[in-house]
């Protein structure tokens, strides 16, 4: 039974804003799940605990809830994030391919994969211009399960995640100067991240977007 109206909190974590609503409840512990439709945490409590005990108990356990937005990552209620927008799957099908059935993430990946490609792989040409690569690299377009992208330097061929489609640009172009960058360097050192960092100041903003699933 729901006793008061709901509330928002706003907590700043790891350099960012996570949005908790909290309602208060007749039940005896409290509890986190994340609404990707509004992309917010949402929170039953108790009814006499504190906006400070929420928020410290969510600080708390942030690295295990945090955790609930990768189950329902993609696409929920019929609803998905397009190029870092919220769209209905039937809005996406209008206005990306009204001849085909775009109803969910697998007919979405099928029907787009050739048009993401061509645009990651301009952005490849942008980058490598930028980073004074002479020879350009093959681009593939595939879904993965646990990487965003894939350098190939004897075969000069950077593989991408399909997933990437739900991501900004800006998300999309760190990615793109990440493996561009093992050009340079192979390994994940220091100088690998100066050539990364370099092209793209606000990396580690954009690592974190990729890693807590915010798509904006």
């Amino acid at each position: 039974m729901i006793l008061k109206a709901p509330l928002i909190y706003e907590v700043e974590v790891e350099g960012r804003i996570e949005r908790l609503l909290v309602t208060k409840k007749r039940i005896k512990q409290l509890y986190f799940r994340y609404d990707a439709k509004s992309r917010m945490f949402k929170v039953s409590a108790p009814i006499l605990t504190s906006k400070d005990f929420i928020i410290k108990t969510f600080l708390g356990k942030y690295q295990q809830i945090r955790k609930l937005k990768k189950e329902i990552l993609y696409e929920k209620d019929g609803y998905t994030y397009y190029r870092g927008n919220l769209v209905s799957f039937k809005k996406l099908n209008d206005m990306l391919n009204p001849k085909k059935e775009i109803t969910n993430l697998t007919s979405l990946y099928s029907n787009e994969k050739k048009s993401f490609k061509e645009y990651i792989e301009g952005r490849v040409r942008y980058f490598e211009h930028l980073m004074n690569i002479k020879v350009p690299y093959n681009v593939n377009v595939r879904l993965y399960k646990s990487i965003w992208g894939s350098h190939r330097l004897n075969t000069k061929t950077i593989s991408f995640n399909i997933r990437l489609i739900h991501y900004s640009d800006e998300v999309i172009d760190s990615i793109v100067i990440h493996e561009l960058a093992h050009h340079f360097e192979a390994n994940h050192q220091k100088k690998f991240y100066d050539i990364v960092k370099k092209y793209c100041p606000n990396y580690k903003k954009h690592h974190q977007s990729l890693k807590g699933g915010l798509f904006k």
